[in-house]
């Protein structure tokens, strides 16, 4: 039941932006194909790069986690920047890393 009702979310925004394209109220800008390309690869760099910038730093406090752990971590992060309140940016990866070491060592610590 929760899926259709993500498909029929989804699906109405579609129909509004076309709706809003229509009407002019929406002129989408696109750039020239060659720069979408190049503009990914940067973006995706950017994000990688970040990730194994927040690995680095828990390796530096004792902490070690695989590339996958770090990318869900911080992927984590970005994904709670957009819910209200800049504090769930920090629990949201300190929460996921706290939650792994929990679970490789039975004794109770803090990040």
């Amino acid at each position: 039941m929760k899926r259709y009702f993500y498909i029929l979310l989804l699906l109405s925004f579609i129909f509004l932006f076309i709706f809003l394209v229509k009407t002019e109220f929406i002129i989408p800008d696109l750039p020239e194909p060659g720069w979408i390309i190049p503009s990914m690869v940067m973006l995706f760099l950017g994000f990688y790069t970040s990730t194994q910038s927040w690995r680095i730093a828990l390796h530096s406090h004792g902490i070690r986690i695989s590339h996958g752990k770090a990318i869900a971590s911080h992927g984590l992060s970005i994904f709670a920047k957009y819910i209200p309140g800049k504090i769930w940016v920090i629990l949201g990866r300190a929460g996921y890393i706290a939650e792994i070491k929990r679970k490789l060592s039975s004794t109770p610590s803090f990040l």
